[in-house]
């Protein structure tokens, strides 16, 4: 969808992930823990790049003085995307139904355990060992849409071939990733969309999402600079995903707001189930987009 920018952008997203509708939906931990930049991206109609970290964790298992043994553990995984569109190589917009994206990725990380041996009686350390690896390895991502009027339909697939080669072990391969989806765009200030994902590992079933986001349109004849940040457009989002159609107390439930004027683009969102808002047991999000000319 990057073909679809009238601007180039830089976009910087920062993210705490605590209770992501992914982990509850795949019934699995969250794959980046913490407060943490969840991507940064420079892009434009004719591509883009974007770093984007995939996994992190590190804890250490300490375990009672009578064992004799304590480990660390760390493992971080990144991802470095090179996106090409329609329009890569033209020099402006041309008019098609049809846009193409690909993304071609550099996959970096490492795993660290280190291990301690204590004497049962002494607690004091006798011995210790370690592994140490660095990951390499590469990724492909594809999709399509059609757009028409106020309609969009697109399909894609991330992690067609993706694999991380650890040293001294075994090749390490990413699930695939599928989304089909439908926007409509019945009034410039309304969006609605859905769509259906599924992920091949293991039989995950198919899960879903749903949303819609009403923006309020303004319109200045001031271009100076206070003008602009007063004149711009506020957004209000709510969204739905879900593995099957179940009681709504279940469901993972999202709410945002943004801010657009010609100068900047800045959103909030927030995820989690209808009792964990009550607990602040939920993920926020929080991007800056700053539009450029090129």
């Amino acid at each position: 969808m990057l073909g679809g920018l009238e601007s180039a952008a830089i976009t910087l997203t920062f993210a705490e992930e605590d209770s992501s509708s992914f982990a509850h939906i795949l019934e699995r931990e969250p794959s980046v823990l913490g407060k943490h930049i969840s991507f940064f991206s420079l892009v434009t109609y004719q591509g883009g790049f974007t770093y984007h970290p995939l996994y992190m964790i590190s804890y250490r298992d300490s375990f009672s003085d009578s064992l004799g043994f304590e480990r660390d553990f760390e493992l971080k995984l990144d991802e470095y995307i090179f996106t090409v569109t329609t329009f890569t190589g033209s020099d402006s917009k041309y008019d098609s139904p049809f846009l193409l994206g690909f993304n071609v990725k550099y996959l970096n990380g490492r795993f660290i355990e280190t291990r301690l041996y204590k004497d049962s009686d002494t607690s004091a350390v006798t011995d210790g060992d370690g592994d140490i690896a660095y990951g390499n390895g590469y990724g492909l991502d594809g999709g399509i849409a059609f757009k028409v009027s106020r309609f969009t339909l697109g399909i894609m697939a991330r992690d067609i071939l993706t694999h991380v080669y650890w040293g001294g072990y075994d090749r390490q391969t990413i699930p695939m990733y599928t989304s089909l989806g439908i926007s409509l765009n019945p009034i410039p200030s309304l969006i609605i969309c859905a769509d259906v994902n599924r992920i091949f590992k293991s039989e995950l079933p198919f899960f879903y999402r749903a949303g819609l986001e009403y923006s309020y349109m303004r319109e200045i004849s001031d271009s100076s600079f206070l003008a602009n940040i007063r004149g711009g457009s506020p957004s209000f989002r709510i969204g739905t995903s879900f593995r099957e159609i179940s009681q709504i107390g279940f469901m993972d439930i999202a709410l945002g707001a943004g801010y657009s004027s010609n100068m900047f683009r800045v959103d909030l969102g927030t995820e989690g189930k209808l009792n964990n808002y009550l607990y602040g047991g939920f993920t926020y999000q929080l991007s800056l987009t700053l539009p450029f000319k090129i």
